[in-house]
């Protein structure tokens, strides 16, 4: 007899679920096998879908084929453009910083003209002016060309030219204008001042050039006849020399002493310093003469007049200073106020000097000119360039018919004042 009773519930759920089977090895080919069943059947669905004509191509009409790629949107494309202009500037700017771009102003502004730019702007110095020639070397740069990897001065260099690639010019065969142009002498109109002062320089320097010859001629002639006493002289300079002591000192100036220069006879010295003041001082007792202030910036250059102590009056220009402010002063012995001003270089000067007969003098400047003064008038007889950097040296020949400059472009020049080349 059954037992009565209450059923739980869920019991028969419970019973009517099977047993759940536990599986031992790997499941890999049954997986595959309900794989293969899915497929089957899902590609059985496809045929019966086509065939009803879901989905599928009109009944007549060949099937269009499927673009393979598809438009993008305007905002896209917009994108993609200024990523495209971005990644160029990045290059430019990248190609740009390795230029090789001139230093020196000239050179920048003659570049800046062989690419049809202004080569200045209003308020525009060297150095922004160096800069707008890099960006507008970065515009014209072609960057499909192989960009050269910067790893050092040598690596820099084509081996065939010597030279960096990005300082490569085309070459051009060299004709027959071209050498006629590089023969031509170019001459520019100067004043009437110029041309007497040409004319009174070429009589002046033959003459001296005359009395020298003389002299060494008659020197050569002693030294032949008396070979004895060149030894002599010599001998004597040397146990001079040997027994020269330092005997005073003195303070110069409370800032770095810049130029000095004695005057001739050697009893008078005259010292320029930062402090853009010109002392002169008593030699050998080093004594303090006078100040000399007028200057706004540093001294650069000294020079004294060849006849001072002998035929220079002491209250005439005795003294040539030149300064950082482009001027150049000239100074008597009796007044601490300057007797004349030579002003005209458009860069601080580097040297001055004057000219063996004390009439004219010569300043050379870091504007790559130097220039011919008359000392009486002050007043600017000759602008002669011909150097490509800075000017940092000038002095005259003693017969007073040749003058040397020197710059940093590395360059000593000799220039003929009677004939002007």
């Amino acid at each position: 007899q059954p037992r009565r009773g209450r059923r739980r519930p869920g019991s028969a759920l419970a019973m009517s679920q099977p047993k759940a089977h536990l599986h031992f090895g790997s499941l890999e080919h049954a997986e595959r096998e309900r794989l293969a069943k899915l497929e089957e059947q899902t590609k059985r669905q496809l045929d019966k879908l086509k065939g009803a004509g879901i989905g599928g191509p009109a009944v007549g009409k060949a099937a269009e084929p499927l673009p393979e790629t598809q438009e993008l949107s305007s905002s896209s494309q917009a994108a993609i453009q200024r990523q495209q202009e971005l990644k160029e500037t990045i290059a430019k700017r990248k190609r740009a910083r390795e230029l090789a771009v001139p230093t020196n102003d000239n050179q920048v502004k003659l570049k800046l003209r062989e690419y049809g730019e202004p080569i200045c702007l209003y308020a525009e110095g060297p150095p922004e002016r160096r800069e707008r020639l890099r960006e507008v070397m970065a515009q014209n740069l072609d960057l499909d060309a192989p960009e050269v990897e910067l790893r050092g001065a040598e690596t820099l260099k084509d081996p065939n030219t010597g030279v960096h690639p990005l300082l490569q010019h085309p070459k051009r065969v060299a004709t027959a204008d071209d050498e006629n142009k590089q023969k031509e002498v170019f001459y520019t109109e100067g004043p009437a001042e110029l041309k007497a002062a040409r004319v009174w320089i070429s009589n002046y320097s033959l003459q001296n050039a005359t009395d020298r010859l003389a002299r060494e001629r008659a020197e050569a002639e002693k030294r032949c006849h008396e070979p004895t006493a060149e030894v002599a002289a010599y001998t004597s300079l040397e146990n001079h020399l040997s027994g020269v002591q330092n005997q005073l000192s003195n303070f110069g100036d409370d800032r770095p002493v810049s130029f000095i220069a004695f005057s001739p006879g050697s009893d008078m010295c005259a010292t320029g310093s930062w402090s853009a003041v010109v002392k002169l001082w008593r030699i050998p007792s080093c004594q303090l003469i006078h100040t000399l202030r007028g200057h706004t910036e540093r001294v650069s250059g000294l020079a004294w007049h060849p006849q001072t102590n002998s035929t220079q009056s002491r209250s005439a220009a005795n003294i040539l200073s030149g300064g950082c402010d482009g001027v150049a002063k000239l100074w008597s012995l009796e007044s601490t106020k300057a007797v004349g001003e030579l002003k005209g270089h458009a860069g601080r000067l580097s040297r001055v000097a004057f000219h063996p007969s004390g009439r004219f003098a010569g300043t050379a400047s870091f504007d790559t000119s130097w220039r011919l003064w008359d000392v009486e008038t002050c007043k600017e007889l000759l602008l002669q360039e011909g150097h490509t950097r800075a000017l940092y040296a000038i002095a005259f020949h003693p017969d007073g018919a040749l003058v040397a400059t020197a710059g940093l472009d590395a360059i000593t020049r000799g220039w003929g004042l009677p004939s002007g080349k």
